[in-house]
């Protein structure tokens, strides 16, 4: 399947009803007995299910095959699914298709163990990430051969190379051009077997090992051919683990936002904008910021809308206050109000979220749905 062909696929189940009342559904993507036995073999080496395929309907046009059918899986708030659940899961997705509309495939990813560290590199087309990762290998040492997962071809240089840490090391989110990390609470990897947009199938391979398909479960972190990342590039991409409380920095954010992208309950945004727009008065309009973003923050973590729109929507509106007053937003402190209020929704405990998540009144910081 080339792009294009890709570009053109509808992504949609078609149901077939019979009589009596049941019916039949064809979907694009894995078999249910592949992705449940595909994701016990990897839980059962500490990798956590997260399901993945849905079609966004705030990107339309990305491809599905990587963004998550569901929260909780991967992330912060990320907790491993159990094999009963993870049964589970594929008829519920299947039933979101049919019931609800929504359109996608069902592909499997794998959320890290915490003694495990993913460089994801990539290396096609404009993307710099050769060049990235060769830079780090000329400053901090070559690393040893090591286990990768790619879609792209085994001399792309693209893919996800695995490297076993210390159980408490916590890395930074990039590295540079082209190139991110995956750890247990930073993105999560597409599964051995499953499909990449470009047609082709994510396959598990090792540097000393050449073509061989290695098969569709990840390696366990003592695997002895699994790599252990070496010292130096250890001490250079180690960063403190966030604690409650503590401010986070712009590569906190960004991978904040890349997990807060669910749009469950759209509508509630437009109150929340709306009271920046509102602050038409003179020393009115930063306090509405903040508030805004505070609430904001609160709801995408909940999973209301995504944290992307919001600040764009919420930014704007500023700026637009701003200027009828023939002023400038100030985006350092408006940078530095978002970095407050996703810091407080990450603060949040798991029955704050769900209380956030079913409120759809207008807030006041420092308030409670």
């Amino acid at each position: 399947m080339s792009d294009e062909h890709a570009e053109q696929l509808s992504y949609e189940a078609i149901v077939e009803h019979h009589d009596g009342g049941g019916y039949t559904v064809e979907y694009e993507g894995l078999e249910v007995a592949d992705f449940v036995s595909r994701a016990l073999a990897n839980l059962e080496r500490g990798y956590g299910c997260v399901p993945i395929g849905r079609v966004d309907p705030n990107r339309p046009d990305l491809p599905p095959h990587k963004v998550a059918w569901c929260r909780g899986y991967h992330g912060y708030d990320a907790h491993d699914a159990d094999a009963t659940s993870i049964a589970e899961i594929p008829a519920g997705i299947i039933r979101r298709m049919v019931q609800r509309g929504e359109r996608g495939i069902l592909n499997l990813a794998a959320r890290l163990p915490k003694a495990m560290v993913g460089l994801d590199v990539d290396a096609y087309s404009a993307k710099a990430g050769g060049v990235t990762i060769a830079e780090h290998d000329q400053r901090l040492g070559r690393r040893q051969p090591t286990y990768f997962v790619t879609a792209r071809g085994l001399g792309s240089g693209s893919g996800i190379y695995l490297y076993r840490t210390p159980n408490d090391w916590t890395g930074v989110g990039t590295l540079g051009p082209g190139v991110e990390t995956i750890q247990s609470h930073l993105r999560y990897l597409a599964a051995p077997g499953s499909l990449h947009h470009i047609g082709e199938t994510y396959r598990l391979y090792h540097q000393e090992s050449g073509s061989q398909d290695l098969g569709l479960v990840l390696p366990a972190t003592d695997d002895p051919s699994l790599a252990a990342l070496p010292e130096a590039w250890l001490r250079a991409l180690h960063r403190k683990p966030r604690r409650s409380g503590t401010n986070l920095d712009v590569d906190d954010i960004r991978a904040v936002a890349s997990e807060w992208i669910f749009d469950e309950h759209p509508y509630m945004l437009a109150a929340t904008v709306q009271g920046v727009r509102d602050a038409t008065e003179d020393g009115t309009t930063r306090n509405a910021i903040h508030r805004a973003l505070w609430i904001a923050a609160r709801k995408s973590r909940a999973g209301c809308y995504p944290l992307s729109r919001a600040v764009v929507e919420i930014e704007a509106a500023a700026a637009a206050s701003y200027s009828a007053r023939g002023l400038q937003l100030d985006l350092i402190d408006f940078a530095r109000s978002l970095q407050h209020a996703v810091n407080d929704a990450l603060d949040m405990s798991d029955a704050e979220v769900a209380a956030w998540g079913a409120w759809s009144g207008r807030d006041a910081v420092g308030g409670s749905p």
